[in-house]
């Protein structure tokens, strides 16, 4: 008698969820990224939603802004493209991981400074 209760429950169940999946293909995808930099020993993280704008990066707008105009790709960002940076080698790696209007992100780069990270790919990694 337990076993049809929990047949019947989970048959119940079953029936709502392609309603919830629909609700959710209709909805923008997602953006949702966690990002990092690290060096000298040092790393820091921050999440990143878009639309709306959220999470823990200080600078969310610009950032998901900067984002769709390289069309999600971190190598096409403008960055900060006149800034002079010192030929110091103080390495710093950048990620990010997570999901970019749907699509699956995974992202890893070894710069040789922040200042060149910044001139790469401002403002995504200015936290």
């Amino acid at each position: 008698m337990r076993i049809l209760v929990v047949v019947a429950l989970l048959t119940g169940m079953t029936g709502a969820i392609p309603a919830a999946g629909a609700t959710e293909a209709a909805a923008a995808p997602e953006t949702f990224l966690v990002l990092g930099v690290s060096g000298d020993g040092h790393a820091q993280f921050v999440t990143l939603h878009c639309d709306p704008a959220s999470g823990t990066h200080p600078h969310a707008d610009a950032t998901c802004r900067a984002l769709l105009a390289a069309g999600g790709d971190i190598n096409k960002l403008a960055g900060q493209p006149d800034t002079l940076c010192p030929d110091i080698y103080d390495p710093v790696t950048a990620t990010a991981s997570g999901h970019y209007q749907g699509a699956q992100m995974i992202f890893q780069r070894t710069y040789p400074n922040h200042c060149e990270l910044a001139t790469k790919t401002a403002p995504l990694f200015q936290f």
